[in-house]
Parts: structure tokens; sequence; C-alpha cells
């Protein structure tokens, strides 16, 4: 009777004494880890406490401020660029577009350039009226006039030719060659 008795209790115990021993066991692991950790954790802490990586810390950030005021000034500056190349020139590139394009029509006698306001004055002389309407017209379509306006036709009975004032307000960034933007 008694070995059964004990069968029966060892039936009985023996799975509560194998969880336990598991339990343990996951337990001792648990345990060695966190301990294994905090230790790493320390050590991290010592690390980040000490006055060497304070004083690297605090020169990353000056040097991390001096580049942001060198990226603002640096972005600043670029701008200031961007913006002189597009304000327009009366240069030999507009006056030979000038040329080219009031070729055959009607000569050119400029009178003026105000770099300030970007306007180019001159007088247009044709013998025939509508050639000068024309080479408005055409003017009209050039890139780098953004406006152009006449006014004051008169007839010149020496040279027998028709003259008209011409104001053309040169387009942003005409007379600058695109390779000037890079």
């Amino acid at each position: 009777k008694r070995s059964a008795r004990t069968k029966g209790i060892i039936k009985s115990i023996l799975p509560v004494v194998l969880v336990a021993v598991v339990m343990f066991a996951i337990l001792t692991y648990y345990g060695i880890s966190c301990m294994i950790y905090q230790s790493r954790v320390l050590t991290e802490q010592e690390y980040l406490a000490s006055p060497l990586i304070a004083q690297n810390a605090e020169e990353y950030n000056g040097y991390a401020n001096e580049n942001a005021k060198l990226t603002a000034e640096l972005n600043y500056l670029e701008g200031v660029k961007r913006a002189k190349y597009t304000y327009p020139l009366g240069n030999s590139e507009v006056l030979k577009k000038l040329y080219n394009t009031t070729k055959g029509y009607a000569d050119v006698t400029i009178s003026a350039f105000s770099a300030p306001e970007g306007v180019l004055t001159m007088s247009l002389s044709a013998k025939n009226v509508d050639d000068i309407n024309r080479l408005i017209g055409k003017l009209m379509q050039v890139p780098i006039f953004g406006n152009v306006s006449y006014a004051g036709y008169t007839y010149n009975e020496d040279s027998q030719a028709w003259t008209v004032n011409v104001s053309c307000v040169l387009a942003e960034s005409a007379g600058r060659e695109e390779a000037e933007w890079n």
C-alpha cells in the first residue's frame, strides 16, 4: 500500500517540482540578465558622466552652432547671388539681339540705358512707316524685352524717313548667359 501511496504522492508532487525547477531556472536567467544589464547601464552612466565626455559634448554643440550660423550666411549669400543674376544688363549681348531683330527694318539710335530701371531708350528710323510698325511688333516678341512702348511718330523731310521713340524694359536676367547661373 505504501508503494502505491508513494507513487501517488510522487505523481502529484513531481509536476509541481518540475514546474518549480523550470521557474527557478527562468528566474535565475532573468535575474542574471538583469544584473548584467544593470552593470552595463552603470558603466554607460559613468562614461557619460566623465568630464571628457561633457567637454566633448560642449565642444560639439559649439561646432554645431557655428555650422548653423555659417550655413545661414551661405544661404543668404546664395540668395544675393541669385538676385544679382536676375538683374538685367544692357551689354553687347542685348545690343546684338536688338540689332539682329531690327536688321532690314529700321536704323537704331540708342539714346539711353537706365540700369536701375533696366530701361533701354532708342529711336527707330525707316523710310516706310509700316516697317517701323512691324519692327515694334517683332520687338514685343523678343524674350529679353519684358515691355516695349513707343510714342512720337515723326516724319523727317530731309531724310525722308519716319522716326519713333521706343522704350524697352529688359526682362529679368537679360544680358546674362545661362552659364553665369552655375
